[in-house]
């Protein structure tokens, strides 16, 4: 069996057909429809009523039609007009009011929809923020929001000031920590500076009374002439070697000296200049370097053997000593003691000018006997205007250096305490 459609006439629908194919209305009048397919039902009913009203109008001018020549010509093109007139008005009519009417029925399912819907939402969330789990939700962020701010506020506001504030403590411990350490400071200069006065006092009230005794003593001394002084002269006694060979050198170190002899004009090899003073400076006895006249017989001037050697020694002599070993006949080359090599060049070229511009040198005077005069040796000294003077003995031989500070100090020694 098949079915056939009420509104659009469609007709072999299948028999268990619920919604026609053709037009999508429901088959079943007995069904409850929703709002908008009750709202197409009445629309489609309206258009069948109204076609059936055509129907019935055309069936009625058809009969008065007469089949007589031209008449049925003039009956036809009446009833066109009339039933095209009739059928604009009446599907006109029928738009506007199907229209009316669903604007009104749509107006209202969608107001009665939308309530609805309100109603069932207002309902909805009532009973949403009303369950346990949206307040455990609200709970937690709101929790999560106050701890985000808070920790938002500590990040941006208080860890900035804390770790100013750290700071500031910090470089307050530091100038604390400064600051005492200066005033202990201070104490330890205050206490030493105490101790140098106390010193100072003590050695005054000393010199004090030692002025006195010497005022004391030039009082009741005698006239001091060259004639009445006896004192012997604070002579340094030193025994002095010209430099020679590599044999030479092992019987100083052997037997020690005090002094080292250079004689201008002379030749000598820098190299073996440089192992002799890297060898005797290892004497505690060895202090002086003593530059000679060509034939010997006249000291020129004095220099101090440590600081000669200081100035002159290259700066990796350590290196140098450690590469050669201990036995004196291995040399350097004469590139690795360069300014040996001009000290050695001043002396054969007697170039007094450059020597005397070595560090320590004193120029030195006549010498004088071993058992010379004091006061005549000073006043030799303040004629030449040398501070220092080689010493001979009876075979004219430099036996020592006798310098005016020391003989300066033996004569006032002598002037206070006469004999």
């Amino acid at each position: 069996m098949t079915k056939t459609c009420p509104f659009c006439l469609e007709s072999d629908l299948p028999d268990n057909a619920i919604k026609c194919r053709a037009c999508g209305s429901w088959l079943d009048e007995g069904l409850e429809l929703d709002p908008r397919e009750a709202l197409r039902r009445d629309v489609r009913e309206e258009l069948r009523a109204d076609l059936k009203d055509h129907r019935s109008l055309i069936e009625s001018m058809l009969k008065r039609i007469q089949v007589v020549g031209g008449m049925i010509i003039v009956a036809a093109f009446g009833a066109s007009l009339f039933f095209g007139y009739a059928t604009d008005k009446s599907i006109t009519e029928t738009s506007a009011r199907v229209s009316k009417d669903a604007k009104v029925k749509i107006d209202a399912a969608a107001s009665d929809i939308t309530k609805t819907a309100m109603d069932e939402i207002r309902r909805g969330i009532k009973d949403k923020l009303a369950s346990a789990d949206t307040r455990k939700v609200i709970d937690e962020t709101l929790s999560k929001a106050v701890s985000d701010g808070v920790q938002h506020e500590v990040a941006t506001r208080i860890v900035p000031v804390t770790d100013r504030a750290i700071k500031q403590v910090n470089d307050a411990v530091q100038q604390v920590n400064s600051a005492r350490e200066q005033i202990d400071s201070a104490k330890a200069r205050l206490l030493a500076f105490e101790k140098q006065v106390g010193d100072l006092e003590k050695q005054s009230a000393k010199e004090s009374d030692r002025l006195e005794r010497i005022q004391a003593s030039f009082k009741g001394a005698q006239t001091l002439t060259v004639e009445s002084s006896t004192l012997k002269l604070p002579v340094d006694l030193i025994q002095m070697e010209e430099k020679g060979g590599i044999g030479q050198l092992q019987d100083m170190l052997e037997r020690g000296i005090d002094a080292l002899g250079y004689r201008l004009g002379s030749y000598y090899y820098a190299p073996m200049v440089w192992r002799y003073f890297d060898s005797l400076k290892s004497l505690k006895q060895f202090r002086y370097v003593l530059i000679l006249s060509a034939d010997g017989g006249e000291l020129v001037g004095v220099l101090d053997a440590a600081t000669l050697t200081s100035a002159l020694d290259p700066d990796n002599t350590a290196e140098l000593r450690a590469s050669l070993g201990d036995n004196l006949e291995y040399l350097p080359n004469d590139d690795q003691v360069i300014r040996w090599g001009h000290f050695v060049e001043w002396l054969t070229e007697q170039k007094l000018d450059r020597i005397r511009s070595l560090p320590s040198f004193r120029q030195a005077g006549t010498a004088v006997h071993l058992d010379a005069n004091s006061l005549e040796v000073l006043n030799i000294m303040e004629e030449l205007a040398v501070d220092l003077l080689p010493v001979t003995d009876d075979s004219n031989n430099i036996v020592g250096i006798i310098d005016r500070p020391r003989l300066t100090a033996r004569v006032l020694l002598e002037i206070a305490n006469p004999r």
